[in-house]
């Protein structure tokens, strides 16, 4: 539309004026109309607004629907590179998973932040620095979404740009490295340290470190190799050798590892296969097990051989394991004590986790009035089958006198008891083998807490 404006005396002047087309901004990007686009753009529409599924903007969609020109076409018009989807992906991110090169380097060229993470923490590098054959299914997965709205992906071509992109972003993280100025730090070595014997850790008792008052700091040193190692791999659960220091006493060396199951790598490894963790490291903590009986050693800490730090990554209150197994204790039922800790790695800290005592033969002896017997981790007396287990299973399982001449023949027996007795037999075999009425609070706090 254009408007002639003229006052008395006065010139004409000429004013344009430019309607958004009839067209949303999101349909013209994904249909590819590129002068409906222009039209918006000189319309002065919001440019970067989320469409209304997946939060993704239109320079996203440009590049999902792979409508390269429209999405050069934003970038030259200053949209913001940097917004993020619902699932936390940028621009950048996009163009990384879906293989598109130009993208990369029209994205890169205007400062977009290789460094963020999507919400299961993979930035643009490692969300493509996976092996095809463990990322084939996560493009199965993805490509089954997106059939529904018109995307189909091409993997021929996905397949072929991945390394080209994975170069692309490997070469302007080196660039960038060097350009920041850096100090020579020297490597950290692993003394042996022998304590003197009038350190606080050998004298007191266990219930320092899970004070409920309390909100302890504990300090991780190990090479930069070992740290190397470990964030390389989490999900091998190798021990590296460090030091523990606490509170101005340092035990050297200990053991370091990372721990977890299925459930706790969930965006921590970059391994797109949930059910089969794998990859690097990509979240900023993950959990940790601390082994002071490094070697064999017979040094107690705080009467402790281990320490368990729980990440908590998929706990947005940060209070599940306090809350949840305090609760098991009011109720009678034993239950691991757990506090909340600062870690540091090599001086750097590393978050807020739960410390959460170690199920093992101190547990036991700390818990129980007669803690001798034996303890299993996550075994019934019978199988899936209602049948008893074999002793080797047992035994896999056995956290306490597993070390000299393990013997699991009460188990056994109470299997096979279970296995063979009638339905009025059953009630008196649990009931001379169990405590009802612990049984009872278990079944109650770990229905209220929904575990």
């Amino acid at each position: 539309m254009t408007l002639l404006l003229a006052g008395c005396g006065q010139k004409a002047e000429i004013i344009s004026i430019t309607h958004p087309p009839e067209i949303d901004i999101h349909s013209a990007v994904t249909n590819g109309d590129i002068a409906s686009v222009r039209q918006h753009i000189d319309a002065g529409s919001n440019l970067d607004e989320p469409d209304s599924t997946s939060g993704n903007t239109p320079l996203m969609n440009a590049i999902l629907f792979g409508q390269q020109a429209v999405g050069q076409l934003l970038i030259e018009n200053g949209v913001k590179l940097d917004a993020r989807s619902s699932d936390g992906s940028t621009a950048l991110i996009t163009a990384a998973f879906f293989g598109y090169p130009e993208m990369i380097r029209a994205l890169l060229q205007k400062g977009a932040d290789t460094t963020i993470q999507n919400n299961t923490g993979a930035t643009a590098l490692m969300s493509v620095q996976i092996p095809w054959d463990q990322a084939k299914p996560i493009y199965d997965f993805v490509g089954s979404m997106l059939q529904p709205i018109g995307v189909s992906l091409d993997y021929e071509r996905i397949q072929k740009n991945r390394p080209i992109v994975v170069a692309l972003l490997q070469a302007h993280t080196k660039i960038a490295a060097a350009s920041v100025p850096s100090s020579f730090v020297p490597e950290y070595e692993v003394e042996t340290k022998i304590p003197s014997g009038n350190e606080k850790y050998l004298s007191r008792k266990s219930d320092y470190i899970y004070d409920q008052d309390r909100l302890h700091t504990f300090e991780l040193n190990l090479p930069g190799a070992a740290l190397a190692a470990l964030d390389a791999d989490p999900t091998a659960e190798k021990y590296v050798e460090g030091s523990l220091t606490f509170e101005g006493e340092t035990i050297s060396p200990v053991g370091i590892r990372y721990k977890g199951s299925v459930g706790a790598w969930v965006g921590g490894t970059s391994g797109m296969n949930p059910f089969m963790p794998s990859g690097h490291k990509i979240r900023t903590k993950l959990s940790m097990k601390v082994k002071i009986n490094w070697n064999g050693s017979d040094t107690l800490f705080y009467g402790l051989k281990k320490l368990q730090f729980h990440s908590q990554n998929l706990d947005p209150s940060q209070m599940r394991d306090r809350l949840g197994y305090w609760l098991f204790r009011e109720m009678g039922v034993p239950a691991p004590r757990s506090v909340h800790a600062r870690l540091l790695i090599n001086g750097k800290f590393s978050g807020l986790y739960a410390l959460t005592e170690q199920i093992d033969g101190r547990f036991a002896r700390y818990h129980f009035e007669y803690g001798k017997g034996n303890l299993y981790k996550e075994i019934w007396p019978i199988n899936s089958n209602g049948q008893a287990h074999d002793p080797s299973a047992y035994l896999n399982q056995l956290k306490t006198n597993e070390d000299k001449d393990p013997n699991v023949d009460n188990m056994l027996a109470f299997g096979s008891e279970i296995a063979n007795a009638s339905e009025t037999e059953l009630t008196d075999v649990i009931t001379n083998r169990m405590d009802i009425s612990e049984i009872m609070a278990f079944a109650v706090v770990d229905r209220a807490i929904k575990k």
